[in-house]
């Protein structure tokens, strides 16, 4: 009896264990643990002029949990970033000023991007965040601003020429059918 038993729980765990697929290694990765889901930029300038990434995991602000080599898009490149304390350093040389877009896609799926606008003086690197729906939102008041121009240009020649006109004589009702006449010759 006992043998029976135990040639059926062969059977069943043992093909259970005929479907795991062996050529691929079985490893557990602590990435997993800790998701970036921010990150921001400092810098150690002029200590060691480098620029650093520092991420957080979670719901934490920043974590020092965070070690291992993360892939990030700096500027359409990607880069392998090795963090240690939740600290990486960003392989950038610029000059004065600089833009950077940096982008994450980490294992939920989520995908985080910031852009950065570096300004380097003699003694520190300053970094500005740039929120992307800014770079929707100035387009957009240069548009409205240059169509309310426009038809502001165009109403102050019409004043301008009404102005000269009634400067030199003539009165509204001269005007009027001067236009109406205008109007029917191009209609």
């Amino acid at each position: 009896m006992r043998i029976k038993i135990t040639a059926i729980l062969l059977l069943i765990f043992g093909s259970a264990f005929a479907q795991i697929d062996y050529s691929q290694p079985i490893a557990f990765d602590f990435k997993d643990l800790f998701q970036i889901t921010d990150f921001d930029l400092r810098s150690d300038y002029p200590a060691k002029q480098n620029i650093l990434l520092v991420a957080a995991a979670k719901e934490e602000k920043f974590t020092s949990k965070l070690n291992g080599t993360y892939s990030f898009t700096i500027n359409g490149y990607v880069e392998q970033l090795k963090f240690k304390e939740g600290v990486a350093t960003i392989p950038v040389d610029f000059t004065n000023t600089s833009l950077f877009y940096i982008k994450h896609a980490n294992k939920k799926g989520e995908e985080i991007q910031k852009l950065y606008y570096a300004k380097k003086n003699s003694n520190e690197v300053t970094f500005f965040y740039i929120p992307l729906w800014a770079l929707l939102i100035i387009p957009l008041i240069i548009i409205v601003t240059i169509a309310i121009i426009r038809k502001l240009v165009v109403l102050g020649v019409l004043a301008l020429f009404i102005g000269f006109l009634l400067i030199n004589g003539l009165n509204i009702s001269t005007i009027t059918g001067m236009l109406k006449d205008a109007f029917a010759y191009f209609f």
